[in-house]
């Protein structure tokens, strides 16, 4: 049987190469370092450089103007919610970062009241309708309300990522801090010129930041490096919602993925990486220009059916109170008489203890 079905999704894959360096360092998870992978049937090592979560940040902060805090031009008019200091007005985080975007707890469990009005958008219109209504971004991708209502609200992602290194090897290097002052850190009296209590046996020089520190470090060369893109527009074309969203979204990923390609792909120090040529692209994905003058039109569009929130920036004021520090207290450790009293008696009070 041949099935004959129109693609799901479209794909967008492109070649990197390291920019300066032949090595890279790849991203790494506590415990495990980096992830390494085999291909049934084949011997060769493959590599994680950068992972579906990473890819998703990044991509989100194309959208980010890090300078204006605030959206790029092209989409000024979209929905988000800001977070902002009740004392000062700065700005402090979004739902553009934030850990579970428009789910953080951080926004759906506020105090404020835009926390009820989001609840109860979920249960009225949707969860796709009142992500949207807030935060497109947190719709397209991905967002599970974990804090709210048990978590029975989510949205699955609509467009993803990952960077892979294919036929990898280790390239084992490490480094030093030097220090001028003092080699060992054990010369002289650190808790005389540290203003910190400095504890630890033989250790505690380096865990004061003196001495000489010597560290491992471990990068990788590839044979390749490749970035693979999705954008899901089964599921897109599926949502309930209106035909100027679902073309917004789509849009909007694409825009996303080819200005990460091109922008300044230093991923961490040692991992600064080059797109060798133009993107393999399965589906249809019109050019950067073209999105450029159809984005703030399909925003327009939206908003003209209200489908976003009024006003579209939400602003939420966090009362950022530092914690009292607990008073400090002299207790004096009761000592056993040997002859009279036992561990257990002295621990429960029971007897007069010697102070």
């Amino acid at each position: 049987m041949k099935l004959n079905r129109t693609p799901s999704r479209t794909i967008i894959k492109s070649n990197l190469t390291p920019a300066v360096y032949n090595s890279f360092q790849p991203t790494g998870f506590p415990d495990i370092k980096a992830s390494r992978f085999v291909i049934p049937g084949s011997n060769q090592e493959n590599l994680l450089v950068e992972s579906p979560q990473s890819i998703a940040n990044r991509l989100e902060a194309t959208v980010w103007d890090a300078a204006k805090q605030g959206l790029h031009s092209i989409f000024i008019g979209l929905p988000y919610v800001r977070l902002v200091n009740k004392a000062t007005g700065a700005y402090i985080a979004s739902s553009l970062s934030l850990p579970h975007r428009l789910a953080s707890a951080y926004i759906s469990k506020n105090k404020d009241p835009f926390s009820k009005r989001l609840i109860d958008d979920l249960n009225s219109i949707g969860v796709a309708a009142a992500t949207f209504k807030y935060c497109p971004n947190s719709l397209l991708h991905g967002c599970f309300y974990s804090h709210v209502e048990e978590g029975k609200h989510k949205a699955l992602r609509l467009v993803g990522g990952r960077i892979d290194a294919f036929d990898i090897a280790p390239v084992v290097t490490g480094g030093a801090v030097k220090d001028p002052i003092s080699a060992s850190g054990k010369d002289f009296d650190l808790t005389a010129i540290i203003d910190s209590k400095v504890e630890g046996g033989d250790d505690r020089a380096s865990k004061a930041g003196a001495g000489n520190i010597i560290h491992y470090a471990e990068e990788f060369v590839a044979k390749r490096i490749e970035a693979a893109f999705f954008i899901d527009d089964e599921l897109i074309a599926a949502l309930p919602l209106e035909e100027c969203v679902k073309s917004l979204l789509k849009a909007i990923a694409c825009w996303k993925i080819y200005t990460f390609l091109q922008s300044d792909l230093r991923l961490r120090s040692n991992c600064i990486l080059d797109v060798v040529d133009d993107p393999e692209v399965i589906g249809i994905v019109p050019p950067l220009e073209e999105l450029e003058q159809e984005i703030p039109d399909l925003i327009s569009q939206c908003a003209a059916q209200e489908l976003f929130a009024k006003p579209a920036v939400t602003e939420i004021a966090l009362d950022l109170k530092l914690k009292p520090k607990p008073p400090t207290t002299t207790t004096t450790k009761p000592k056993r008489d040997k002859k009279n009293q036992s561990e257990a008696e002295i621990e429960q009070g029971q007897l007069e203890v010697e102070a």
